[in-house]
């Protein structure tokens, strides 16, 4: 039977006491780096997408300052403001 004084008792628990916090931390870290890898990465845009955003006879598309598809012939009266989700290329 071990005694609490004994010495390989107290190595155990200094090694515990170590062990513990440092794989708690190391838990911490890497979920925190999981997590802002999660809210920083933006979801890429598809071919599609970018195939769409080619201007044609159609329609004229720009993106400065911001991404418009305007009508080559006539003249417009009515207009479509789509706002991106978060996480999202807004090309996409």
């Amino acid at each position: 039977m071990w005694s609490d004084t004994d010495p390989q008792t107290e190595h155990l628990r200094a090694q515990a006491s170590i062990g513990l916090p440092a794989f708690l931390g190391a838990v911490l870290l890497a979920a925190s780096l999981w997590g802002i890898r999660w809210a920083t990465y933006a979801r890429p845009p598809l071919p599609e997408a970018i195939e769409a955003l080619k201007s044609d006879e159609d329609v004229q598309v720009t993106d400065e300052p911001w991404l418009t598809f305007t009508p080559r012939h006539g003249t417009p009266n009515t207009a479509f403001v789509f706002y991106p989700g978060g996480r999202v290329d807004p090309r996409a």
